[in-house]
């Protein structure tokens, strides 16, 4: 998230499809390769997806683990954590 435009505090409730917003968002800016923004960005739609249980999660979730474990192959920092926490979530 940039510095000059922050979310509110009441973000999670006024934005229910924040989570489906960010996956897609980080997808075109891990297309960019700018893998770090990507990360940060799926960080935060997996934090708003955890407990939440729906087929559209766990999917998303997987999507991101499958992504995040090439990148960590790769040495991208970062995707080893988001890697392991992309596949809690697709458990739950």
């Amino acid at each position: 998230m940039s510095a000059t435009r922050r979310r509110p505090d009441n973000w999670r409730s006024r934005c229910g499809s924040w989570p489906k917003a960010a996956v897609n968002l980080a997808r075109s800016v891990a297309a960019q390769r700018r893998y770090d923004e990507s990360i940060a960005l799926w960080g935060e739609a997996l934090t708003v997806m955890d407990g939440v249980a729906s087929e559209r999660n766990r999917r998303e979730a997987k999507t991101i683990h499958a992504t995040t474990t090439r990148w960590m192959r790769r040495g991208i920092p970062g995707a080893a954590g988001l890697s392991q926490r992309a596949a809690e979530v697709a458990r739950t």
